[in-house]
């Protein structure tokens, strides 16, 4: 299944600078009082920051990497206002939730490269909510004195709109993680029909029948002369897909770039903004999680570590925050 972590440069901005202020100690001034006052009711939904802490003493000791502790690793709970019910299976109970239901989203920021990982998380804060949980406490309505919480997206090299723009296809490559419970295919499960997209329900179904836990299906034309695939129909197809569901572990176009003017092979799953897949449970605890992200992130050689270098920052210090 696994757990995708999407990366963002994070700024704290005063008025519209990027400034070099560290988002670790800013968080660390958010954790410092007590969760009535760390909560807020906003627009994107009822949220608090509920736990902030520097890595675990295990962090990177697979890859002797030296620990930073001014990373803050995170969990943001967002409170759902319409609650689910309990019950038993096999019988009529339907009980109301006395409780408040949280949903976590875990978010990891490294200060040093002004960066933040998230958890990408359907039910869960994602990256709006947070970037407004997080301003929510800076002065703003001064426009003379004006603060906000920004994010900047750390794109890949190659997009979609790159597949898109090329006249030739060369290979669509899809891999089926049929292992959880996702079937969802398209966006927010609409009604699409095509020749393929059937072809796709179908192998879900007669792979369930056999068992299997994953299944790649491979379109392409082989050595033939014209081994260029049916651009449109491709493309409709790519386009309707929902890259985000945990039913594909991959999506890989082979195709002619015009960006590059080379045969390039990019996987869908993971293009636009920078993004890595822990190999984890669904229901993995947000400490589990955010101590992977910390291993992971220096595993794969810090990705976008320097992309914060583009931007120019002034000098600042961070104001009194609006509890």
């Amino acid at each position: 299944m696994g757990q995708t972590i999407r990366y963002y440069n994070c700024f704290i901005n005063h008025n519209n600078n990027h400034t070099n202020l560290s988002i670790g100690d800013y968080v660390d001034a958010i954790i410092g009082v007590n969760a009535e006052r760390r909560f807020k009711h906003l627009t994107s939904g009822n949220i608090c920051l509920i736990g902030a802490e520097a890595p675990g003493d295990r962090a990177l000791a697979r890859n002797n990497q030296p620990i930073d502790y001014r990373i803050r690793r995170c969990v943001f709970a967002k409170y759902r206002e319409n609650k689910p019910y309990l019950g038993t299976i096999g019988t009529d109970r339907l009980d109301e939730i006395a409780d408040d239901v949280i949903e976590t989203t875990s978010v990891t920021f490294f200060p040093q490269f002004f960066l933040m990982a998230i958890e990408f998380s359907f039910s869960g804060a994602r990256e709006k909510a947070v970037t407004d949980y997080l301003s929510s406490f800076l002065p703003f309505d001064d426009p003379n004195n004006s603060w906000s919480i920004e994010l900047v997206q750390i794109n890949t090299n190659l997009r979609f709109d790159d597949v898109r723009q090329s006249r030739k296809l060369k290979q669509v490559e899809l891999k089926l993680d049929l292992s959880g419970n996702n079937r969802t295919i398209f966006h927010h499960n609409e009604e699409y029909h095509s020749v393929i997209g059937d072809l796709i329900g179908n192998a879900i179904g007669t792979n369930q029948e056999l068992g299997v836990n994953t299944t790649t299906l491979n379109f392409s034309k082989g050595r033939s002369r014209n081994n260029i695939l049916n651009h449109e129909l491709f493309i409709d197809l790519l386009a309707h897909i929902d890259m985000e569901s945990s039913l594909f572990e991959s999506i890989k176009v082979t195709y002619e770039s015009p960006t590059t003017n080379r045969t390039e092979t990019i996987d869908l799953k993971n293009e636009g903004v920078l993004k890595s897949i822990l190999d984890l449970d669904d229901n993995a605890s947000w400490e589990l999680i955010t101590n992977e992200t910390v291993e992971n992130y220096y595993l794969k050689g810090q990705p976008g570590s320097n992309q914060h270098r583009n931007y120019e920052k002034v000098h600042d210090r961070i104001p009194n925050l609006r509890f």
